[in-house]
């Protein structure tokens, strides 16, 4: 540590950005390829792949809220999701 104060932007929302880390994860544990040969990690990864899934189809409200995104009516979000084979925002 330096000792100088780490500067923040005034337009910083540290809720914002923590609720799109949330969400750009589930993105990427979704696409997460599951065939390995290590039979436990092939398991692991297909279960937050499962969890991810649940979670981008599901009630992602409390996140989407707080970065102004609408999962029933965002395209890119929707596009993305049939792309990849999920349903966007459907409240499972």
């Amino acid at each position: 540590m330096t000792g100088r104060a780490r500067r923040v932007s005034p337009n910083y929302n540290g809720w914002r950005a923590l609720a799109a880390a949330v969400i750009i994860r589930a993105m990427k544990d979704y696409m997460q390829e599951g065939c390995f040969n290590h039979e436990p990690r092939a398991r692991r990864i297909n279960h937050r792949r499962q969890g991810a899934a649940d979670f981008l189809q599901g009630d992602m409200s409390p996140f989407a809220e707080v970065i102004g995104l609408d999962p029933e009516t965002d395209l890119a979000f929707r596009h993305w999701c049939r792309a990849h084979g999920l349903v966007a925002g459907s409240m499972a």
